[in-house]
């Protein structure tokens, strides 16, 4: 039987009404609960084991994250703001996905009838800054919207197959 079990047994067995019930009742009422002092224990020693491991990796929204490719709004289109904190040249692209699924290039330019540009080159040690580029998208479908901004560690141009990311944010808007 459990204790529960049996403190329930055992006011039952009292007669309703009686002093003897509301004893027990009284007497269960400040009876102080146990400790399982073991609980803090055990989550401070695994809060311990979690921080001594050894990160391989920047996570994302860190305070001081070694690379940053941002869009900001502006004058009805976007600019976009970098940061570079590597001991290697980075290499950054821009782009806004419409609720068609087209992607109107932010950064580099992209001019309709160009041929694809190469992704923006930030030098090592480069403090957060703004692109000298921004552009208006060209009529992007009304609707939802992602905003995606990237890195890679090697050069590639728009069109073609991208290296690995480095970096890579979406920040969700509405076009209207």
């Amino acid at each position: 039987m459990t204790p529960i079990e049996k403190a329930l047994h055992e006011l039952k067995q009292a007669p309703r009404g009686s002093a003897e019930f509301q004893r027990q009742v009284m007497a269960r009422l400040h009876k102080k609960p146990r400790v399982l002092w073991w609980i803090p224990a055990l989550a401070a020693v695994a809060a311990v084991v979690w921080v001594a491991q050894p990160s391989e990796f920047t996570p994302r929204g860190s305070a001081q994250p070694d690379v940053v490719v941002e869009l900001v709004p502006q004058a009805g289109g976007y600019a976009v703001r970098v940061k570079n904190a590597l001991d290697h040249a980075i290499y950054v692209g821009a782009y806004l996905k419409d609720a068609a699924g087209d992607q109107h290039w932010i950064a580099p330019h992209y001019p309709i009838d160009a041929p694809p540009p190469q992704l923006i080159r930030v030098e090592p040690h480069t403090p957060l800054q703004l692109l000298d580029t921004g552009v208006v998208p060209d009529q992007p479908a009304k609707g939802p919207a992602d905003l995606v901004g990237f890195a890679t560690n090697a050069p590639a141009r728009v069109e073609q197959q991208m290296p690995t990311f480095i970096f890579e944010q979406h920040v969700k808007t509405e076009v209207k």
